[in-house]
């Protein structure tokens, strides 16, 4: 059975873990760091449906340090003029003692011509990803705050106006409020898209093998894909996506055999083969799938990397024939 990737996110939130899921009978979510499990909520760990890999055969504990040394900084300079901070392209994402060496070895790499070495790059790049990870963390749990306390607000001026539980199950205020609380990981993947892009690819590139089907809550995400790519097909466009009920255990086994065709094809043929529709009345999402025929999964990591972070062992690598992105939006 096939597993999406989730991309380029390093963590999910349960509520955008639920609409996967809703789609999908497992899903992969590649993680930087073997601590990053920790900021998953158990829930999800526990569903049995939900992998997280570390494609690297270390658990991370050089990432951890940086990380942990980043967070240090960080909360020491908390209120101070950081205009100065930055990624640097070949270090780690801030400055700390060491800048001076930094520079030193930036200005004579620059002068010889020198590439950045690959484990400098992908080191980088995973600190990076365990930076956006623990925002998107805690970006999501202050939104879920706001928003149930928004929802207390609404329920008691509901009680106020003498309405009762089932007049508020129906409260269009209550409904936009779910809405909104569903679709707010989506907007994490409109902060430093291009980065998250170039930096989740140098870690999906060191996956064996590679994945060819991936999955994206963030619209910002599908653009960028759209973007990079001339020759796509959209093969399935705003697809109603049921809830979670056991019955529609069949649709999502026959959507995962749709997508695993697709990835074997550079001519598609969605008419004939796409999944039948099933009728929702409330969609807790859609579902767009967009074909990319002809484009391996290495290919596809390529695209959203810069051109010295592109390594001779990677482009050796091969794929399969066709990628397909499965965007799963509220």
């Amino acid at each position: 059975m096939i597993e999406p990737v989730v991309f380029p996110f390093t963590y999910l939130d349960t509520n955008t873990a639920g609409l996967f899921l809703s789609c999908f009978p497992r899903i992969r979510i590649l993680i930087p760091s073997d601590s990053a499990r920790e900021e998953l909520d158990p829930e999800i760990s526990a569903s049995g449906r939900v992998a997280l890999c570390n494609p690297l055969p270390d658990s991370g504990q050089e990432v951890d340090r940086i990380f942990s040394g980043y967070r240090q900084w960080r909360q020491a300079n908390m209120g101070t003029d950081i205009s100065f901070f930055k990624s640097a392209e070949s270090g780690i994402p801030f400055f700390d003692e060491s800048t001076i060496s930094y520079l030193k070895q930036g200005i004579l790499d620059s002068a010889s011509g020198k590439p950045p070495e690959t484990k400098d790059l992908l080191l980088a790049a995973r600190v990076f990803l365990r930076m956006t990870g623990n925002y998107d963390h805690f970006q999501t749990e202050i939104t879920a705050s706001l928003f149930s306390q928004d929802a207390k607000k609404m329920s008691m001026l509901a009680a106020l106006r003498g309405e009762n539980d089932e007049e508020n199950e129906d409260n269009p205020d209550a409904d936009a409020t779910a809405s909104q609380a569903r679709s707010a990981f989506d907007e994490t993947g409109e902060l430093l898209t291009s980065e998250r892009l170039a930096a989740w690819a140098v870690l999906a590139g060191r996956k064996d093998p590679s994945p060819n089907i991936f999955a994206t809550p963030s619209r910002a995400v599908v653009a960028a894909v759209l973007d990079h790519f001339e020759s796509t097909a959209v093969l399935l466009d705003n697809i109603p996506v049921p809830g979670e009920p056991a019955n529609n255990e069949q649709w999502r086994n026959d959507l995962a055999d749709f997508l695993e065709n697709m990835t074997r094809r550079v001519n598609a043929s969605p008419d004939k083969d796409r999944p039948p529709l099933l009728p929702v009345d409330s969609p807790v999402a859609f579902l767009t799938i967009i074909h990319l025929p002809g484009v391996s999964s290495r290919s596809f990591l390529d695209k959203f990397q810069h051109n010295h972070l592109k390594t001779k062992e990677m482009e050796e690598q091969g794929g399969d024939p066709s990628t397909v992105v499965a965007a799963v939006l509220t």
